[in-house]
């Protein structure tokens, strides 16, 4: 028992050392009694100098074991902090540990923000901040007690339609008081930008349109004026500003909602005797809608597309898809993200879980697609594509060529509305003997901003054994009104030699 009680008393010294080198938790002043003799003081903050019974006996955090019991009269001193005094009782059968907050002297300012009166009609709704202390709240008669530290502070304050005012101040123990006083500000804009300098009026949504967002100093009128390359105003807009950030948005029409023709365009934002500009480009080729990303190759559930994202965009989705291919005590599902870091370029990763049986396999999917042309006369798209698959314990995704390498060269015809591709590839089957197949697949999809669809179709050849494997299918990619998000439904057919099945799915999506 002797033993348990020093073990548990050296412990005890040890976790009161180790408190008195973290004087950040300090919030208050405390003593505590623990096993042991002595005294021990920390500080927040640390290195306060320790005056015992008048005599300097160290810095914070500081330890005295060898203080006989009885009573001591204890001062803590530190540059830029007020003095603490205090007495202390110690016990013979116990150690004190006292924890000090040091505490900076305190000065005094009242402030109050006004505006001149010859403008008492317009509205005013002062914020302010200060350099020490962030952000102050006013009372209904815009003033306020301040409590700083003493020395110089920084006291910045901003109102919609007057002038920023900044002053520096002095705070000492006595009551200073402070006052802005602010004056009109002169109408100005700035700070304009644009969430897409590149946009597609045909794009879903969001991506069908390009948002500006600008700075106004005051209360006024902008006009918005859309010119083309030929200077001809297309669209013209007023907009009356009661707020300091405006935002305009803008879906590639003009006045009498026509869509323009692809170009590059000058939207001007006009105030007073100033104005501001971007240029702003509408490209049809700039297309951004989800696809198929079954198997990680990026297109039609069984035919890739040349199509790739804008740079910076990304998609993820993740499907359930069931097939009699196998028999299955479970679904199958996949999850796959699909972005593009450079222009004209896109990868493309995807992981699917296969329960079968009593043996659960998964398999992991990754691509990469770079897209060489597009035609605006002769609206023909071509991209190559490598992919590779590995899989465990069979988790290979049942739509999927399955494990290996696969290299694609997907060519396609843009029109209007609908793109028909077509897609021939050779696929490496692995990792035992690489085994070479040669895919060909073709298909059509139809997209519009609140659905895409399509049909296809992929023939697989194997020559080393001579198998041959047809799959086709439908899908189908619904937006919900105004939303990121999509559902997928596909649905379709395979066969094998003399043998038949179906399969199908539902997913969800997010494309941005």
């Amino acid at each position: 028992m002797q033993r348990i009680i020093s073990i548990l008393s050296i412990f005890l010294l040890f976790t009161g050392f180790l408190f008195a080198n973290n004087p950040g938790d300090i919030a208050v002043d405390s003593f505590e009694e623990m096993p042991g003799r002595g005294l021990v003081i920390r500080t927040n903050p640390s290195g306060a100098r320790v005056f015992i019974n008048g005599a300097e006996r160290g810095v914070t955090p500081a330890a005295f074991d060898s203080l006989t019991p009885g009573e001591y009269s204890v001062r803590l001193v530190k540059d830029g902090f007020l003095e603490r005094e205090f007495d202390i009782v110690i016990f013979a059968a116990s150690r004190l540990v006292a924890s000090i907050k040091m505490e900076q002297p305190q000065g005094h300012i009242q402030l109050t923000v006004s505006k001149v009166d010859s403008y008492d009609s317009l509205p005013f709704n002062p914020q302010v901040s200060v350099s020490s202390i962030g952000s102050v709240a006013l009372d209904s008669g815009n003033s306020a007690g301040l409590i700083l530290p003493l020395g110089y502070h920084t006291i910045r304050v901003r109102a919609f339609g007057w002038e920023d005012a900044t002053v520096v101040v002095f705070a000492d123990e006595g009551l200073a008081p402070v006052n802005i006083i602010m004056n009109p500000a002169l109408f100005k804009i700035g700070n304009l930008t644009q969430s897409r300098s590149r946009f597609n009026p045909m794009n879903k949504g969001q991506f069908g349109k390009t948002d500006y967002r600008f700075d106004v100093s005051a209360p006024g009128v902008v006009f918005v004026t859309i010119k083309n390359n030929d200077g001809q105003i297309v669209f013209s807009k007023q907009i009356d500003i009661n707020t300091r950030v405006q935002y305009f948005s803008w879906d590639g029409k003009d006045e009498n909602g026509n869509l323009l023709t692809a170009g590059i365009y000058t939207v001007l934002f006009q105030a007073q005797n100033e104005q501001i500009e971007l240029k702003t480009e509408i490209d049809f080729s700039y297309d951004i809608y989800p696809v198929s990303l079954t198997g990680g190759i990026g297109g039609l559930v069984f035919s890739p597309l040349p199509t790739v994202l804008p740079s910076g965009s990304y998609q993820i989705e993740a499907n359930v898809v069931y097939t009699n291919f196998d028999s299955f005590t479970g679904f199958p599902f996949e999850i796959g993200l699909r972005l593009s870091p450079f222009i004209n370029f896109e990868a493309i990763t995807v992981f699917n879980i296969k329960p079968e049986n009593d043996n659960t396999g998964w398999g992991l999917t990754g691509s990469i697609k770079y897209k060489f042309l597009y035609g605006i006369d002769f609206p023909v798209s071509f991209a190559a594509l490598a992919s590779y698959s590995w899989a465990s314990n069979g988790g290979e995704h049942p739509l999927s060529p399955g494990r290996g390498a696969g290299i694609y060269l997907p060519v396609s015809l843009e029109l209007s509305f609908f793109s028909i591709v077509f897609s021939p590839g050779v696929f490496l089957h692995g990792p035992e003997g690489l085994t070479p197949a040669l895919l060909l697949s073709a298909g059509v999809l139809y997209h519009t901003s609140r659905i895409n669809a399509g049909i296809s179709a992929r023939y697989e050849i194997d020559f080393k054994d001579d198998k041959q494997r047809f799959f086709a299918g439908a899908e189908a990619r619904i937006f919900p009104i105004l939303s990121n998000f999509y559902f997928s439904l596909q649905a379709g057919m395979w066969t094998q030699d003399s043998i038949t099945g179906g399969y199908g799915g539902l997913g969800l999506g997010l494309i941005f």
